[in-house]
């Protein structure tokens, strides 16, 4: 335990936090900063001050680590679809953010739920569940398409498309191959395991995705896009009709 501390200890505290795979279980540093934020309200304080300054909040800090998010979505630390065309050099952004939203609905299958703290929803989800909701998505969206809706539906047109051409599997080839609906979610998955958005793990021969609380807060974040939205709601929709 730190005796003395300093802003320099609370910056560094911030530091350590945005790498989202930092762990206090082999950062004794990083463990020993989190004890101070527990045991002393007034360098709590100093580091919410200090993420503040820098467009961050704290949302939770405990033994296991602190998440950040940001202040505004105009914060250079947002999660923004930019980071996700490095992954994806020749899919358009539109079937990104469909993507994006199949992992997240998921386990937050409306706003509400994803604004909620306390909703819990699946422990996990597999590859067969997701192909499940895209393929759902993708079949609503024909049938909009007969309309003349020419707001969110339009602008996502070109991603519907091009999902809509791929087949949902393709059994002779790696799952991460994009030529399918299950290699493209892969890929995003992979994406965003490595900003430890989820877990995933084979278990009895079926990869199983499991959310983080870093997803929820992130996917907070894009709730100022307003595609992001009407997928959620669009979402919403479907259930309606299931019902």
């Amino acid at each position: 335990m730190l005796e003395r501390w300093s802003a320099g200890d609370a910056a560094r505290l911030i530091g350590i936090a945005l790498n989202p795979k930092a762990s206090p279980l082999q950062n004794r540093d990083y463990a020993d900063l989190l004890q101070l934020m527990s045991d002393e309200p007034e360098f709590r304080q100093l580091v919410d001050e200090v993420a503040l300054g820098l467009g961050l909040r704290v949302y939770y800090a405990d033994d296991y680590g602190c998440v950040l998010g940001v202040v505004d979505k105009s914060s250079r630390f947002a999660l923004k679809l930019g980071d996700l065309r490095e992954h994806f050099t020749t899919e358009d952004t539109a079937a990104l953010m469909i993507l994006m939203t199949v992992v997240i609905v998921a386990f937050f299958p409306s706003i509400e739920a994803l604004e909620d703290d306390d909703y819990r929803n699946n422990e996990f989800i597999n590859m067969d569940g997701l192909v499940n909701i895209l393929n759902q998505y993708l079949a609503d969206a024909a049938k909009r398409s007969e309309g003349e809706d020419e707001g969110p539906e339009q602008m996502l047109a070109k991603g519907w498309r091009y999902l809509e051409k791929l087949p949902p599997r393709k059994p002779d080839m790696q799952r991460v191959n994009k030529g399918s609906r299950e290699g493209l979610l892969h890929h995003v998955l992979n994406f965003f395991q490595e900003h430890a958005f989820v877990t995933m793990r084979e278990e009895e021969e079926q990869l199983r995705v499991t959310p983080t609380k870093r997803l929820r807060i992130q996917a907070r974040e894009l709730l100022g896009n307003h595609l992001f939205t009407y997928l959620f709601e669009m979402r919403e929709g479907l259930k309606e009709q299931g019902d």
